[in-house]
């Protein structure tokens, strides 16, 4: 049984009874093992929330006092500028002339190429006119492929400003409760903080130790705590941290404790007590972990625009899936399989299956110069070709974020990333 806080330290005719015992060869009848130390009970954590972005505080939502959770909206700056701003970016985003202008030239610039190779050919036109038209037939791939990546950049532009206006909100990075506010609606803020908030659950014990039990407490050993406030009950606690230099003035080192503090029952900042079991064996901590500040969390988004968009949102499995589709120039490997490679025999199974039905099919386009067609709707699957930007596509159905697709071209019915296709509309065909 532990013995009150009073009655820890031994008084001088305590002393020399335990020493005349000693020398007499018999035991005490009670042997004192607990030593009480000073203490004060602080924060697990505290942080000082301030604003990712220079602005104006448009509202606080919290008082002092308050329970937060982690990634609350604490405070809001003004955001006019930064909401007008995506509007502007997501009207840029939708803008498609420019594709399409580019696609009719290239359809055109490519008939032209064709007829007059085949005039060449017959002798009918000089070399030069023929030299002409290949130019003018890759000059006009080039400018399609510029007018998509313009595409693809007012997409990023759009996400770009949407990260800006949800700067504007000020999260809290841990769970806990406002303990002082720095600033009030319509100040200034730039790199000032506009609140504190400490995290309680649990709570640290920085205690205050002589120089002569240096090296007899040890990080995993049990304390009981007395806090000021309730000083007849005890409290368990771990210690965490025994520093390894002491205090020459004093005499002293410091030994920091975690203690549980389930509902925030025990306030921070007050002084407490605190009594090492030098006979407890110290248990093995698990290994502590940084306080992780969270990712804030993003505003609502509209899912109509933006293939760009939705990678960022995917989690971490379907980035790496997608992310497998972007390598665009990864090679085809000649898997065989009965002395047919993978390829051909998938041209063999489908080969005319899908042409009758092919005017009821969406037609769709690459965002990329090539991207591989895979056997099944995964990044692990058999690349079995590589389609072009030249090449006619349609989409047949849509598997978990791929697109299973037709390539009458090159006779291939297989898989493609959706996020790196995009559909025609009755308003992009040429």
């Amino acid at each position: 049984m532990r013995l009150p806080l009073a009655q820890a330290q031994m008084s001088l005719p305590a002393r020399s009874l335990a020493f005349a015992a000693l020398l007499i060869g018999q035991p005490m009848a009670v042997a004192v093992a607990d030593t009480a130390v000073d203490c004060v009970i602080t924060p697990f954590l505290t942080v000082d929330v301030a604003s990712a972005a220079p602005g104006v505080i448009d509202k606080v939502y919290v008082e002092r006092g308050d329970q937060v959770e982690q990634n609350q909206v604490v405070a809001m700056l003004d955001a006019d500028v930064e909401k007008a701003a995506v509007d502007i970016a997501e009207a840029r985003s939708t803008m498609v002339s420019e594709v399409m202008l580019g696609r009719v030239n290239m359809d055109y610039d490519k008939r032209k190429q064709e007829r007059l190779s085949s005039l060449h050919g017959q002798n009918a036109i000089s070399t030069q006119d023929k030299d002409e038209a290949e130019r003018s037939a890759k000059a006009a791939k080039l400018k399609l492929q510029h007018a998509r990546d313009l595409h693809q950049l007012r997409q990023l532009e759009l996400r770009k400003a949407e990260e800006e206006l949800r700067q504007r909100n000020v999260r809290s990075p841990i769970q806990g409760v406002v303990v002082q506010r720095f600033k009030y609606s319509a100040e200034y803020v730039e790199d000032q903080p506009i609140m504190r908030i400490a995290q309680l659950d649990p709570l640290h014990i920085e205690a205050i130790v002589p120089m002569e039990m240096f090296g007899k407490i040890q990080v995993g050993m049990s304390a009981d705590v007395f806090p000021e406030i309730v000083s007849d009950e005890a409290r368990q606690a771990k210690v965490t941290v025994v520093d390894s230099m002491g205090d020459a003035a004093s005499g002293t080192f410091g030994v920091r404790l975690t203690m549980d503090n389930p509902a925030n029952a025990l306030p921070a900042g007050i002084k407490c007590h605190a009594q090492f079991d030098l006979n407890s064996k110290p248990k093995q901590l698990a290994a502590a972990s940084e306080p992780v500040t969270p990712q804030p969390l993003r505003s609502d988004e509209t899912a109509t625009h933006r293939d760009v968009m939705q990678l960022a949102m995917l989690d971490e499995r379907e980035i790496a899936t997608q992310t497998d589709a972007l390598d665009s120039y990864e090679s085809i490997e000649d898997t065989t399989e009965g002395g047919l490679s993978i390829e051909h025999q998938q041209k063999t199974a489908v080969s005319g299956q899908y042409d009758d039905d092919i005017n009821g099919m969406p037609k769709v386009w690459l965002k990329r110069p090539a991207v591989n067609v895979r056997a099944e709707p995964n990044q692990r699957a058999a690349i079995i070709r590589k389609a072009e930007q030249s090449d006619s596509i349609y989409k047949i159905e849509e598997v978990q974020g791929w697109f299973k697709v037709y390539l009458p071209e090159k006779d291939t019915v297989g898989y493609m990333a959706g996020f790196l296709l995009g559909e025609m509309t009755d308003a992009w065909q040429p």
